[in-house]
């Protein structure tokens, strides 16, 4: 067994403080990955959410294809069936999205960005059309299998005249525990221009690779 390392101890400390938030909302997924063909990759991704504040559980599962068709770029398209239950309602929604991302490296930094479109139905046919902008800025500690990083987004509302509805604040870490096993966590501030209703979001998920 691994000695217990500081950037454990930071981990498990997040963990704690972030679930200790009010309005904090906890998501719980699992990424599972797989190279289909030459530069094509197939992601399954269930994942449960809880909004412990209002009683509200929704259910998910997302599957996507990325394809690089140059070093640093890939392009993704993908879909969502979910399910919300709330105290006085159920529903059930889907939601594709189509996204570009741009890594660049620079020895253990990466900066990444991403632009990706959104758009979802519920049960009474609303809809609702996204377009997100994702700055992530990580540092590899090569030696410790961990990898923190610092991200920004926000959200343009592209069914309402004002534009901004939203931006999160994110800092998270991510640490292979095996070849091909990852486990990794995000906390973010969510600020909602729309409800004037702040919240924050735990995140954690288990990767594997095929």
């Amino acid at each position: 067994m691994k000695r217990l390392t500081m950037h454990r101890l930071l981990l498990i400390s997040l963990a704690i403080s972030s679930l200790q938030a009010n309005d904090n909302r906890i998501y719980l997924g699992a990424s599972f990955n797989t190279e289909l063909f030459d530069k094509v990759e197939l992601q399954v991704t269930p994942e449960w959410r809880s909004d412990p504040s209002n009683d509200i559980d929704q259910y998910h599962l997302d599957l996507s294809l990325s394809y690089e068709p140059i070093r640093r770029l890939k392009f993704a398209a993908g879909f969502r069936r979910g399910k919300v239950n709330a105290p006085e309602f159920s529903d059930t929604f889907d939601r594709h999205h189509f996204d570009a991302r741009y890594t660049l490296k620079w020895e253990r930094l990466s900066t990444q960005f991403r632009i990706r479109y959104t758009s979802g139905r519920n049960e009474e046919d609303n809809k609702r059309d996204y377009l997100r902008y994702r700055l992530k800025v990580g540092y590899d500690l090569k030696d410790l299998d961990f990898r923190p990083y610092l991200a920004y987004e926000f959200y343009d509302n592209q069914r309402r005249n004002e534009g901004r509805d939203r931006q999160t604040y994110g800092i998270g870490f991510s640490y292979e525990l095996l070849e091909k096993h990852e486990f990794s966590t995000e906390f973010r501030w969510v600020d909602r221009a729309d409800t004037n209703r702040d919240h924050t979001i735990s995140e954690f998920t288990y990767g594997y690779i095929f």
